[in-house]
């Protein structure tokens, strides 16, 4: 697993390449929390290259999303494989996260 970071004037974007398992969950969890602590707030998940999500991996993100929305943040996830959307389906996660289709769309919503 591995994860790249890129900032942009109103959001950074975290890229999640690989598969996110129990272990690996603490790295993305390490680097929300730095991104917090440094004031970022506006946060895009880019899922394109993720092949695979754990329970655990899916904790990590989720212990997050209200601690960015009580800092008046936002998250945005994008680019979900068909089977990594699925355990996001199965776990009722689309209905309470902000799912868009492409890294484009998620610029866009920042941008507005």
């Amino acid at each position: 697993m591995k994860v790249e970071l890129l900032d942009s004037e109103n959001f950074t974007t975290v890229f999640l390449i690989g598969e996110i398992d129990a272990y690996s969950s603490i790295n993305i969890q390490q680097t929300l929390q730095n991104l917090l602590d440094n004031g970022k707030k506006n946060i895009h998940i880019n899922c394109e290259q993720l092949e695979y999500i754990s329970s655990a991996g899916l904790g990590a993100l989720m212990s997050f999303v209200e601690e960015i929305e009580n800092s008046n943040g936002t998250m945005v996830f994008s680019g979900l494989k068909p089977k990594v959307f699925n355990v996001f389906q199965l776990l009722g996660l689309d209905q309470i996260m902000k799912i868009v289709d492409n890294q484009t769309e998620a610029i866009t919503f920042f941008q507005n």
